[in-house]
């Protein structure tokens, strides 16, 4: 999906991606999606620093990835 595509935006399918992360922005849910991190299981086998490096997440959307996988007590991968 093209960046800034906002025809694609506002069809794209969130269904898949748990309630966990309702929290985080559009373009983060979609950055998520798009890599395939469906659940926080999914989101623990990233690195924090990979996450990071994905369009979409931004400075504020790290804290609350660090929040939905203590929740689950969970981690980012090393």
């Amino acid at each position: 999906m093209e960046p800034c595509d906002k025809e694609k935006s506002a069809h794209f399918d969130y269904s898949r991606l748990s309630r966990s992360f309702l929290a985080l922005s559009k373009p983060a849910q979609r950055a998520l999606i798009n890599n395939g991190i469906f659940k926080p299981h999914d989101l623990a086998r990233w690195s924090r620093a990979d996450i990071a490096k994905l369009h979409g997440i931004g400075p504020t959307a790290l804290p609350k990835l660090d929040e939905i996988l203590r929740a689950e007590d969970l981690k980012f991968d090393e």
